[in-house]
């Protein structure tokens, strides 16, 4: 075409985008990541989109932040994958991915009751405003902007967690009974008091105790906890121990003073209807109900004052402490009482927490609003080793430090359902990897919100039938079409897109998972040529469609290797030195790195072993990366990355898997200055002297289309793959 014409086509897109009404930056596909789609424009038609990301990047917790599992708490860098979570709604979650994401600065954030975590400024949150008519997933950066603006000061909430988790296994003591001695119970003498003067009180503790033991009265408002048989046993010489008091001191509790008393962990790690059972023990002695409605709890310990915090926090409550110094007389004297820690609670079902008297239950009548976690403040604390999870959980959601319920997320398939639903644009998704129900399924519980584990056992409660309808009404209309069909070619993809963008009278986003899982038309020396060969034909594809192509590839591992873990384009392939000598086709032997910028003609070595002509498409600088310093035998040099590819004679191989005697392949195509022609087109081996590390240098590559591969100083070498230059 001649450049006029073209130039008329360029003025009216530019025309047609400075008139259009949406004012918005985006001017392709939207993805639904607004910074993504500010960075980009949107994706573009004809573009192929590669993504390369390392899984759970950037969202990190410091190594020491706690992670709640179903019978505890673990460090962020113990945890493995496999290790079974706690949830935000009870159902299962397992940790399916640990990503070291090496020294970053984390932020210290607090919620308006206290509770607190730390975490890096990528580290997602499910967040709440009351104007937004679903939670958004937010970046603690984000957060921390918005809270600069009055409007959502106090005003953005998290999830709590239901708290159905912790170790079912049977308790050494019934926990209503401990709570209500921890209020009211006396560990001070060799038995077990409990002060208490209400009847109700006194009979619900002889029915909870143990079939062998029974309350004495001790004088005034005092029981003792005693054995029926006050420890006479028929065959056993003299007085048998308590087993009841026996428990108490296992747990570390007998001699204490009410100052001193504290929440056993077994206790604070058994299962959710034995904790509230607990609290229902501890607020019948020490708590009470105000006449407006309000939960509160008293005592002198400050350890079991925390410890009722967590208690509370771990069944979804909001709990915070204040102090107060109340003084007393006595004997005329007036003195300074101790420091009592009052506990104020909010639940969204506050009856649930309470065996109290009718007239406590009553006060609970008065309508009060539930209190939820908001955002108070997000504070830099240090620069700290940090790691990132995935989990298996539909909401990608999981427990961390005081019971804060925070996130990760995932990436392709999101866009694909924002093109679908919320632009209503055609999406063909080519999954090789996971089949086409699978997929569903994880849609339907992406857009309800819905756990994937009560969806595959049918397992479902009422709202969940509610949220599965809305799913399915959204997506019963979405213009998603799933091929599920493995290990398709480049020409299959083709057809069944063009057949597709028929059907559909134009495509809005093509998704392939994943690109190493294609196959190339035709069969490659190696399958890094094979996946060039794909990278191309899905570029052609998006070309010839105009249609955005998002393709999800996979990274080297080199990026295990780095301190902070954080991919960088060149982890798509592998790279050689800056005076690495490049064999053009008239001879010469030119430093790579004075190539930089130009696309020079190189000899290369074909399918068949032979040496041939063949036109570079880019040479660059890739960065500064490890150094292996190899040399043959015959004295040939070569300095490159570990994961750079030789032809060796058993294949292309990356050095990393290279030893010393291994041969490798070599040209004896030019001798000196001697031009083409002088010496035989045919490849010879040459063995490995020595290898070694040689530190950290600036390298290149240089990418070859077709055989993928070319000559410097005479070794073959080889052109890692084209998927970077083939991306948009």
């Amino acid at each position: 075409q001649e450049l006029r014409p073209l130039l008329t086509k360029v003025v009216e897109r530019i025309e047609e985008l400075y008139n259009r009404d949406n004012p918005s930056d985006v001017t392709g596909i939207a993805t639904g990541y607004n910074d993504l789609d500010s960075k980009t424009s949107g994706f573009q038609p004809g573009d192929l989109v590669i993504v390369a990301g390392r899984p759970s990047m950037g969202k990190a917790q410091p190594l020491d932040a706690n992670v709640r599992t179903l019978d505890g708490w673990k460090a962020m860098g113990d945890l493995r994958v496999g290790d079974a979570l706690a949830s935000v709604d009870g159902q299962p979650s397992f940790v399916s991915g640990v990503f070291p994401q090496g020294e970053r600065q984390v932020y210290r954030v607090t919620f308006s009751d206290g509770r607190s975590c730390e975490c890096c400024a990528e580290h997602l949150w499910r967040v709440h405003y009351r104007d937004w008519p679903a939670p958004r997933v937010l970046s603690t950066g984000k957060v921390m902007s918005m809270l600069g603006c009055q409007r959502y000061r106090g005003r953005l909430w998290i999830d709590m967690p239901s708290g159905d988790f912790g170790n079912p296994d049977a308790l050494p003591v019934d926990p209503w009974v401990l709570g209500a001695l921890l209020g009211d119970g006396n560990f001070t003498s060799s038995t077990i008091r409990f002060s208490v003067a209400v009847e109700e009180m006194q009979a619900r503790l002889a029915a909870r105790i143990d079939a062998t033991l029974e309350l004495s009265f001790a004088g005034g408002v005092d029981w003792r906890i005693v054995q029926r048989d006050r420890g006479h046993r028929k065959g056993i010489a003299g007085v048998t121990i308590n087993p009841f008091t026996a428990s108490i001191a296992a747990m570390g509790l007998m001699g204490l003073h009410s100052h001193q008393k504290f929440i056993p962990n077994a206790y604070l790690n058994a299962s959710r209807p034995q904790r509230l059972d607990l609290l229902r023990g501890l607020l019948d002695s020490d708590g009470w109900v105000e006449k407006w409605g309000t939960i509160r709890y008293t005592t002198t310990s400050p350890r079991l004052a925390g410890d009722f915090v967590a208690l509370v926090r771990s069944i979804g409550g909001w709990c915070t402490v204040r102090t107060k110094r109340t003084n007393f007389t006595y004997r005329g004297d007036r003195r300074e009482g101790r420091l009592s820690y009052i506990c104020t609670i909010h639940h969204q079902d506050p009856k649930s927490l309470l065996l109290l008297s009718d007239k406590q239950l009553r006060a609970l009548d008065v309508p009060i609003r539930c209190r939820r976690p908001t955002f108070a403040t997000i504070e830099p604390t240090r620069a700290t080793a940090t790691q990132c999870i995935a989990v298996t959980h539909p909401t990608h959601c999981y427990v961390t430090d005081d019971y804060v319920v925070t996130h990760n997320t995932a990436l392709a398939l999101n866009i694909a359902e924002n093109v679908a639903l919320n632009l209503g644009l055609p999406v063909a998704v080519f999954s090789m990897e996971m089949g086409a129900t699978q997929l569903a399924m994880r849609m339907i519980g992406s857009v309800g919100k819905l756990d994937q584990h009560k969806i595959r056992t049918g397992r479902l409660h009422n709202d969940d039938w509610e949220r599965l309808s809305s799913a399915l009404g959204r997506l019963n209309d979405a213009p998603v079409h799933i091929d599920e069909t493995p290990a398709l070619n480049a020409l299959e993809l083709r057809a069944r897109a063009r057949r597709l963008q028929r059907q559909t009278g134009g495509l809005g986003l093509i998704v392939v998972d994943y690109l190493q899982l294609m196959q190339a038309v035709t069969q490659g020396e190696n399958r890094a040529t094979e996946i060039s060969e794909v990278s191309r034909s899905l570029k052609a594809l998006a070309k010839e469609l105009q249609v955005p192509v998002v393709a999800l590839s996979q990274l080297n591992r080199g990026l295990e290797q780095r301190p902070n873990k954080r991919p960088i384009m060149s982890d798509l392939r592998e790279c050689v030195t800056g005076d690495t000598r490049v064999m053009t086709v008239d001879g010469d032997r030119v430093p790579i790195r004075e190539l930089v910028g130009s696309t020079p003609e190189v000899m290369s070595v074909n399918g068949r072993g032979r040496v041939v002509r063949a036109k570079s498409d880019c040479v660059w600088s890739k960065g500064i990366k490890p150094i292996v310093g190899i040399t043959l035998a015959g004295g040939r040099r070569i300095r490159v990355t570990p994961q750079h590819r030789l032809l060796s004679t058993f294949g292309w191989r990356r050095v990393a898997n290279l030893a010393v005697g291994n041969p490798v392949a070599v040209s004896d195509m030019f001798a000196g200055s001697e031009r083409l022609g002088s010496g035989s087109d045919a490849i010879s081996w040459e063995p490995i002297a020595t290898m070694r590390l040689e530190g950290e240098e600036e390298v290149f590559d240089l990418t070859v289309p077709g055989p993928a591969s070319w000559l410097a100083d005479g070794i073959v070498r080889h052109n890692s793959g084209a998927i970077e230059q083939d991306a948009d």
